[in-house]
């Protein structure tokens, strides 16, 4: 789990995730001085169409490109109880599962000899 100062929680999730480096305050987009990230663009429309700060709290990372659920390489970024992914296909804002990444990867990597009936 994140903590509002960016920082990680103890779930095998938040140790696994990358360390975000802070952003600076930009033309044309919200800071976040508690954070130190920003909020831009159509990111920044959806987040404040949602009551984002109550819902899901302030940003952890900046924009960046992985792949999302679909295995699409998309724009997306981190907040505090939630994962925004950007789809230019239509130009809307989805939200990505959160855990997915990793319960998959656990999933993979543990041994067949513990899922195997005594």
């Amino acid at each position: 789990m994140f903590t509002r100062d960016g920082r990680h929680g103890r779930s095998r999730r938040s140790r696994e995730a990358r360390d975000f480096a802070p952003g600076g305050e930009q033309p044309g987009a919200r800071f976040f001085p508690q954070t130190g990230h920003t909020l831009r663009e159509a990111f920044l429309v959806y987040w404040e169409r949602s009551d984002g700060q109550d819902l899901f709290g302030s940003p952890l990372s900046e924009e960046l490109k992985m792949a999302t659920a679909d295995g699409a390489r998309r724009v997306v970024q981190y907040f505090e109880r939630a994962v925004f992914a950007y789809y230019p296909e239509d130009g809307s804002v989805r939200l990505e599962p959160l855990g997915l990444a990793a319960l998959i990867r656990a999933r993979l990597q543990a041994s067949t000899a513990a899922q195997q009936i005594r």
